[in-house]
């Protein structure tokens, strides 16, 4: 098995990890505008952030409200179902 020669950091991180960051950023911080998330997720390309938050939004498991600067994103709360 060769071995490769990458240094773990958050650049290296597969897109759904990402995500999964993104996720428990915003429960972390509540509702935040895209400059909040990406000042505090640094080591990532803003590139990135992007495209995994809107991948997010596509599919409702963060919210957003707003249009265009003014938008921000929050995780969505799932709802119970009462047995």
């Amino acid at each position: 098995m060769q071995k490769l020669n990458i240094t773990p950091s958050l650049k290296t991180l597969e897109p759904y990890k990402f995500e999964a960051l993104i996720i428990e950023d915003l429960r972390y911080n509540g509702k935040c505008r895209m400059k909040e998330i990406q000042s505090r997720l640094k080591e990532i390309p803003t590139s990135d952030i992007l495209k995994a938050v809107y991948r997010l939004a596509n599919r409702g498991t963060i919210g957003k409200e707003g249009a265009d600067k003014s938008r921000i994103y929050f995780v969505v709360q799932k709802k119970q179902i009462e047995k």
